[in-house]
């Protein structure tokens, strides 16, 4: 069945721009650019800093 044509809801938890820029220029970063996500986060934990969730920077 369906469903009718109408407006999807945007999740609540959906990343924002500057999220997604954020992440992007973490990964970037010299000291990042070969770990995994894995890595990164729990990194980014220990200096204080929390910008999405590790499945998030996949």
């Amino acid at each position: 069945r369906k469903k009718s044509g109408g407006a999807r809801r945007v999740p609540a938890n959906k990343l924002t721009e500057e999220e997604k820029a954020q992440i992007i220029e973490v990964c970037n970063r010299v000291e990042y650019q070969s770990s995994a996500p894995s890595q990164i986060v729990p990194k980014l934990a220990d200096e204080g800093v929390y910008i999405a969730s590790e499945s998030s920077f996949y």
